[in-house]
């Protein structure tokens, strides 16, 4: 580590992270009527989101906290929300500030308050090599990590994602190709990665998994897993690629037109590096993960089997952890400019559909077997031996009562035939 990485790494590190016992967990995006954010950009937000993180990252992450820069310098500021006292002023601040983050530059005089995330998984591999790679950090495999947390654990308003935020704080008039007006209009396109913000500190215990780069890359696992991605022990020569270098991983993943599907053989081989890799994961946490690392995978070939390797590996492995959630609960939101996220969003869509069919499979053959215990003439004995009489015992209007209910079955039938009929 040169000079200055050693003193770009003191300037970014936080001196006393020791909280007070009164220090809230999180700081809270609370926008009002009028400050132009997106209808439902509060709610805009995956289940899923990861980060990277080495010594140079600004700010502070651990296993405890997420800090922002302005935090770790514990400035005022760093407490409060971006959309307080929101006049005219404070807007054009923020835009600045939003814009100098977004766009990996400082000024001095200008606090910055945020912390990205991504819901990218493919990004921030991507960036753990240009990390590892790159000249101003350097930093080893062991000393960067890759965090994931789910959102679900945290208040409504603790993310909000880049998009949204430059939407509410943009400035029309501004045609300067390095304002934020201009940024925002390149991360509508190619160039979007799903970034998200959070501000000041974030409390993330027990509501995050963390694993080391280097755990990642042992034994060629991301390989194993998709062959294109680069090979961290290979240096790129010049600066690493990042931005351009994700685009140009999704085209060679989900090729435009028609490609090569890998064999079932070699998606097989792929599925056990899933596996491995999960299992740097706790238990609760190995599902999801697996999903958005098969999503790597890329696509499969044409044709019914084919088709369904993936999908129906990782219901055959996790049919428990499926059970215990509803599809909704796997909240992702797939541009059309994030393969990587519509591969994530294809695959839970074909899990559920193939795990709701194997539970409908059970129902009906368990049904079917009593409904034929259950012959004619078993329910004729049922009615004559309990008549309907004012006078019923308890016994009786208890077999009526289900006989009833074989009467409600029968009208639930009917409708789910009129409805496969259709």
């Amino acid at each position: 580590m040169d000079a200055d990485a050693l003193t770009r790494a003191m300037q970014s590190t936080h001196l006393d992270d020791t909280p007070t016992t009164d220090e809230p967990g999180h700081l809270l995006f609370n926008p009002s009527e009028d400050s132009r954010l997106p209808t439902g950009a509060l709610d805009n937000t995956p289940r899923y989101l990861f980060r990277v993180v080495s010594p140079l990252s600004d700010g502070h992450t651990d296993s405890t906290w997420v800090r922002s820069k302005a935090a770790c310098q514990n400035l005022r500021s760093s407490q409060e929300d971006i959309f307080d006292n929101l006049d005219s002023q404070k807007r054009h601040a923020v835009a600045h500030a939003l814009n100098l983050h977004l766009r990996w530059w400082s000024e001095d005089g200008v606090a910055d308050n945020f912390v990205s995330w991504t819901s990218s998984l493919l990004f921030a591999l991507q960036y753990i090599y240009y990390r590892h790679h790159h000249k101003w950090d350097g930093s080893s495999l062991e000393d960067i990590n890759l965090y994931v947390v789910d959102t679900t654990s945290f208040p409504r308003g603790t993310f909000l994602r880049d998009l949204d935020l430059m939407q509410a704080f943009f400035d029309p008039n501004d045609e300067s190709r390095e304002g934020l007006n201009s940024f925002r209009k390149l991360r509508e396109g190619s160039y979007y990665f799903g970034e998200y913000l959070t501000q000041g500190s974030l409390r993330i215990t027990d509501k995050h998994q963390v694993v080391s780069a280097s755990s990642l890359f042992q034994g060629d696992l991301l390989q194993r897993l998709q062959p294109v991605l680069p090979d961290i022990r290979d240096s790129p020569g010049e600066e690493p690629p990042l931005a351009n270098g994700v685009r140009d991983l999704r085209g060679q993943i989900w090729p435009v037109g028609t490609f090569d599907p890998a064999s079932a053989e070699e998606m097989r081989r792929r599925l056990l590096a899933v596996g491995e890799i999960t299992k740097l994961f706790d238990d609760e946490w190995r599902f999801p993960l697996a999903v958005y690392f098969a999503g790597l995978i890329g696509p499969e070939g044409e044709g019914w089997s084919a088709g369904y390797i993936v999908s129906n590996a990782l219901q055959s492995v996790y049919s428990d952890e499926i059970g215990k959630l509803e599809r909704s609960d796997f909240r992702i939101i797939a541009p059309e400019t994030m393969p990587e996220l519509g591969r994530v969003q294809e695959l839970i869509s074909d899990i559920y559909m193939d795990f709701l069919a194997r539970r409908s499979t059970e129902i009906l053959a368990n049904a079917k077997m009593l409904v034929l215990h259950l012959s004619p003439r078993n329910v004729s004995t049922l009615e004559d031996a309990f008549p309907a009489t004012e006078g019923a015992t308890m016994y009786t209007r208890l077999v009526w009562t289900q006989l009833a209910q074989f009467a409600n079955i029968r009208a639930a039938c009917e409708q789910i035939v009129a409805v496969l009929d259709d």
